[in-house]
């Protein structure tokens, strides 16, 4: 092993609470789908057709509600690129969704700047008034609770939530 040898590594420390996005149904996108992406990828050269994986994953989440696994290889496939390059982008940016999620997001901002002005505070009181958990969504599907850790641009409005329908 070459990691230290008195760090009690299975007692869980340095865990990845990662989750992988569900598998999904099978994923391919529609003809008019794969039209509106071809047009939107006309914007940049052909070797920098990676470029528009922003526009691919917007097409996918649109449809799917999320992205599936299944669905960010299929992105990777058409822009030319690998799943794991597809889903750095995916996993950085808030705006995209790797569990389903009920009809309206909120987002919490969790920033050490939104975190000062009692960003858990606000999630607490959203989490008891909707009766979920952070990461969850309500019985109905209508709302889930995110928290979020990746600047919105507002650190002078801190704490910042974003409440977001879906399309």
């Amino acid at each position: 092993m070459s990691f230290h040898p008195q760090m009690p590594y299975e007692d869980g420390f340095q865990k990845s609470e990662r989750q992988l996005s569900p598998e999904g149904e099978p994923f391919v996108f529609t003809p008019q789908e794969r039209e509106t992406f071809e047009e939107l990828a006309t914007h940049y050269p052909p070797e920098q057709r990676k470029s528009a994986v922003l526009y691919a994953l917007f097409i996918a989440q649109n449809r799917v509600g999320y992205l599936s696994a299944n669905a960010m290889r299929h992105v990777a496939e058409v822009i030319g690129c690998t799943a794991a390059e597809v889903e750095d982008v995916a996993t950085y940016y808030a705006m995209f969704y790797k569990q389903p999620v009920g009809k309206h997001v909120i987002q919490v901002c969790r920033t050490l700047s939104c975190a000062l002005k009692g960003a858990e505070r606000v999630t607490e009181e959203i989490a008891h008034h909707l009766h979920i958990r952070p990461g969850g969504t309500d019985a109905s599907g209508t709302f889930t609770l995110l928290e979020t850790v990746r600047a919105k641009g507002e650190a002078g409005l801190s704490g910042c939530v974003h409440a977001v329908e879906k399309a």
